[in-house]
């Protein structure tokens, strides 16, 4: 098998399990709750838990991927990745939990990083790639509600998924072992002063704001719109759950035509575009008529809207710095996962103040923000 192909299966497999943990465990948190009497203050714990872990690999992956090389960062990930998940199988109270998503979440975000870095050794532009790879991340995040909701209705026991997860990283490892694509990467020699150039430029910075704002954004649709389902539309828990799905799928096929399209518009262009478009559907779906399938079909439009942002801005740091890759992604990365923690905290102190649907709407804001910083960029490129 060539490497790029080894590459693209080792990252479609990686990014579609990565899909799975990120949605498994809200979806498995009511069963994991009743059975090991956890409150809810407990359940917060946890989640911030995995947060952190995320945040902090992110950081770290910038150091593993230029010291270590992109291989071994990659391994590295997979093991802590299956450390945390057959954890999660053993945990029998919050702590155990706790530790077990920190550390899951610490190694997924070593790949996160670690798999983008390689990217521009096998092709001249980035974007569709990236696309690509993100969209079997939105797959994943997708099925696995499904799976689980199949396990809970035949009474298995939700450490089964847990056991079934930690198997399946066995295959990206091992082509991760029989690749040598690490072998190309040049940034590993590089000294720390020339592996932090980038720092020195403003494109990187305006796309780094760019991601917080959207993550903001995309948060403001997907964990927030089942809330106001319920509690302002006074619609069932049972409907009000769907809607991060719909959001997920909408992500998925909008990830999917990005890829075959991003990189014959232009990166920059096509986020234009996609933003531009965007606004009157975020708009809606934030600020929707009193009914249901209103609010779901203007939910899943706005997964397709949200789709190509976070690959494609990706893509441009790929693209334009030359030096210490995998310190700009972690960097990169780390921008995307404070727009998580600001999103929620923003969002919830907005709601508390000001009731769910002032808290609701205040996330499109910040689209607007986006498509501000998205034209900055464009016109910037241009004046280069």
């Amino acid at each position: 098998m060539k490497e790029f192909s080894k590459y693209k299966l080792s990252g479609f497999c990686s990014f579609f399990i990565l899909g799975t943990l990120l949605t498994a465990l809200p979806a498995l948190m009511p069963v994991i709750k009743e059975e090991l009497k956890l409150s809810y203050d407990s359940l917060g714990i946890i989640f911030s838990a995995g947060s952190i872990g995320f945040f902090i690999g992110s950081l770290v992956a910038g150091i593993t991927t230029e010291s270590l090389g992109v291989r071994k960062n990659n391994l590295l990930g997979i093991l802590l990745a299956m450390i945390g998940v057959f954890g999660m199988v053993f945990s029998v109270n919050a702590i155990m939990l706790c530790i077990s998503n920190f550390v899951y979440s610490f190694g997924t975000a070593l790949l996160e990083i670690g798999i983008p870095s390689v990217a521009k050794i096998f092709v001249k532009k980035s974007a569709g790639v990236m696309n690509l790879m993100h969209s079997l991340f939105a797959l994943g995040a997708m099925a696995s509600p499904i799976i689980v909701s199949i396990l809970i209705s035949t009474n298995t026991s939700w450490q089964v998924f847990y056991i079934i997860i930690g198997i399946s990283l066995a295959l990206p490892a091992l082509i991760f072992m029989n690749s040598g694509y690490h072998i190309n990467t040049k940034s590993g020699a590089k000294k720390i002063r020339e592996s932090t150039q980038f720092f020195r430029m403003p494109l990187f910075w305006i796309v780094c704001i760019t991601t917080l704002c959207y993550v903001f954004s995309e948060l403001g649709v997907n964990s927030w719109a089942p809330t106001y389902a319920t509690d302002s539309m006074n619609y069932a828990p049972e409907k009000a759950s769907l809607l991060p799905s719909v959001f997920w799928g909408g992500l998925f096929i909008g990830r999917f035509v990005a890829s075959k399209l991003v990189d014959r518009i232009g990166e920059v262009k096509w986020l234009l575009i996609v933003s531009a478009i965007g606004i009157p559907i975020v708009f809606f779906a934030q600020n929707p008529v009193m009914n249901y399938y209103f609010l779901m079909i203007f939910v899943f439009l706005s997964g397709t809207i949200h789709a190509s942002f976070y690959p494609t801005l990706q893509s441009i740091i790929m693209d334009n710095v030359k030096s210490g890759l995998g310190f700009a992604i972690s960097v990169f990365s780390a921008f995307g996962s404070l727009g998580g923690v600001f999103g929620g905290i923003f969002i919830g102190q907005i709601s508390s103040a000001f009731g769910i649907k002032a808290g609701y709407s205040s996330a499109f804001y910040f689209f607007l923000i986006t498509f501000a910083m998205i034209s900055l960029i464009y016109i910037k490129k241009n004046q280069k």
